[in-house]
């Protein structure tokens, strides 16, 4: 039978913790929530809002000041929460969602 070394089990409950902020967040941003309903961003945005999501959402677009009733944050890093997840949905080679 071969021996587990105490390095190698060390480096799993990182990962399963690492894994369970993916798997179980309780912030989200959903980057390119816009202000139009039908828009991907928008629908995935009120979805968790709405849907029985019990964390925080937060909607990222530098263009909107709200965002189906919420406040829209300008980027990621001016949401004032630690993001557990961000989805991103914004259209392709988009010129108005480059990284600045």
């Amino acid at each position: 039978m071969a021996r587990i070394e105490t390095t190698e089990t060390m480096v799993v409950p990182s990962a399963v913790t690492t894994l369970k902020r993916f798997f179980t967040p309780s912030v989200i941003a959903v980057v390119g929530a816009n202000r139009r309903r039908g828009a991907i961003g928008s629908e995935v945005f009120h979805n968790l809002s709405a849907g029985g999501f019990r964390g925080r959402v937060f909607a990222v677009n530098p263009h909107a000041d709200t965002v189906d009733g919420a406040t829209a944050w300008p980027t990621v890093a001016a949401i004032p929460a630690a993001v557990d997840l961000a989805v991103i949905a914004v259209p392709r080679g988009s010129r108005r969602w480059r990284h600045r």
